[in-house]
């Protein structure tokens, strides 16, 4: 079975202790210098003198490096033997992967998670679950706190701000094994696997103008992140496909706030509600509106409730992601997402780097469904 990259580098360490090139006393090539040597992070390498540190191989001082103690030959045989039949991880064959995500829930996020626990199941490995809260500063604090755990490697919804989290960027460019999922960094090379949000769209859009729908309106949090980049395009796509001029000016509104969780009720909600109201009073020829996120979609219905209009008699909608009801009947004709999909391949990206069969970036973009509720008309 194949090894895992610290794996490597703790078993090459133990043999030449074995064939007396290190001998009791010996200062062993630092973090920088194994990295380089075998082509690895310098975590993964920290990680390997850290678990012969741990096991009695050798002695670590701060400051001063890494020195080889004196170890019974049979110990240092046995252990080279254990560890060609198996993968290990703390001396057992499990691997530990940490996984962290702005939030999840029945919207998304937790299929996604159950798609991940499955396939780590078949690999005999387990997974720590962390949230950022869309904040890089938690963001940055929870992979810390999983790195120092012991992580094999490390599967991340990241957080979209100005910039993106140095503390991922760094992981990526030495090396660690590190998969994003649904909010791709552009330009930064990393595996990443995720929605086409485009096609997406454009499907989403066409289906709205083939059921005769001229004047549809467009809601969303504001556009700052991949995945609502992705939607707006699919979207323009669809209306230059189907010759329709593109009009920002009708009902295109991308200031409704995220919902951030313990924050049910946020500061400029019913702001938002009233602005809502008052543009979908502004534009009575709009038949449908698309809501580019489950939430917002019902912030709209009740905003149509509220001026004594039906849906989908008066006005239609559509919407990402629908969680699952209780009969299984869809309510919202929406976009469904393969977040199982997501979650099993996102996890077979990480292995893959873990066994070293892949080092190279990879990009996953899986297609959706069009599940047709009763919002539509």
């Amino acid at each position: 079975m194949n090894q895992t990259l610290y794996e490597k580098i703790y078993n090459k360490i133990i043999e030449k202790i074995i064939s007396n090139e290190y001998i009791e006393g010996d200062k062993l090539p630092t973090e920088n210098e194994l990295a380089l040597e075998y082509d690895v992070s310098r975590i993964t390498s920290k990680k390997a003198l850290d678990q012969l540190a741990q096991n009695g191989y050798i002695k670590r001082i701060q400051g001063k490096g890494s020195y080889v103690l004196e170890v019974d030959d049979t110990k240092l045989k046995k252990n080279v033997e254990i560890n060609n039949k198996k993968l290990v991880h703390n001396l057992d064959n499990h691997l530990l992967i940490g996984i962290v995500m702005s939030d999840f829930n029945s919207n998304y996020g937790i299929e996604i998670l159950s798609g991940m626990e499955c396939e780590l199941e078949k690999n005999n490995s387990f997974m720590i679950v962390k949230r950022s809260y869309d904040d890089q500063t938690i963001e940055k604090k929870v992979i810390k706190e999983l790195l120092n755990i012991g992580i094999d490697g490390l599967i991340i919804i990241p957080v979209h701000g100005e910039f993106y989290n140095p503390t991922i960027l760094k992981l990526i460019l030495e090396g660690f094994p590190v998969v994003v999922v649904d909010r791709q960094l552009i330009g930064i090379p990393a595996s990443f696997i995720g929605t086409n949000n485009i096609l997406a769209a454009k499907n989403a859009v066409d289906y709205i103008f083939e059921r005769g729908h001229t004047n549809i309106a467009f809601v969303s949090a504001p556009i700052k992140n991949t995945p609502l980049k992705d939607r707006v395009e699919g979207i323009k796509k669809s209306y230059f496909g189907n010759g329709v001029v593109w009009d920002e000016s009708k009902l295109w509104v991308t200031n409704i706030g995220e919902y951030v969780h313990g924050q049910e009720i946020y500061e400029n909600k019913e702001q938002e509600f009233q602005q809502l109201l008052e543009k979908i009073e502004e534009n009575p020829e709009v038949t449908c509106i698309f809501a580019l996120e489950y939430g917002i979609a019902n912030f709209i219905k009740k905003a149509v409730k509220k001026l004594g209009k039906r849906v989908p008699g008066d006005i239609s909608i559509m919407c990402f992601d629908e969680p699952k009801t209780y009969t299984g009947d869809p309510y919202f004709t929406h976009i469904k997402q393969e977040e199982g999909n997501i979650g099993i391949g996102a996890i077979k990206l990480l292995l893959e780097q873990i066994m070293n069969e892949q080092k190279n970036e990879k990009i996953m973009m899986l297609n959706t469904q069009l599940i047709i509720g009763e919002t539509t008309k």
